[in-house]
């Protein structure tokens, strides 16, 4: 891990922010499966593979970059805001996604 991550998660709580959002991710991987087979449908592999293609290139880019700790809170705020539309979307009352 680099020295900057695991400073900024001696930050306010971050690590624990970090671990509540980890777990959630979990729970996303799990339920994605049983929400694409409520719709009907299944994993687009085209579609999957555009997204590995484009993962590797963001992952490259990333690497060039240097982490500091409001590099990393920032994203750590962009990915929460992405995560909550997400259970948004997703909701069990069959709202939209």
């Amino acid at each position: 891990m680099p020295r900057a991550v695991e400073a900024s998660c001696r930050i306010g709580g971050l690590a624990e922010a970090l671990r509540i959002h980890l777990e959630e991710t979990k729970t996303q991987e799990r339920r994605i499966p049983q929400l694409l087979e409520a719709r009907g449908a299944s994993p687009s592999r085209a579609k999957d593979l555009v997204m590995r293609a484009g993962g590797l290139g963001f992952t490259l880019f990333a690497r060039s970059q240097v982490d500091t700790p409001g590099k990393l809170a920032s994203h750590a705020y962009a990915y929460r805001s992405h995560g909550v539309g997400f259970l948004r979307a997703s909701r069990e009352d069959g709202g939209p996604g």
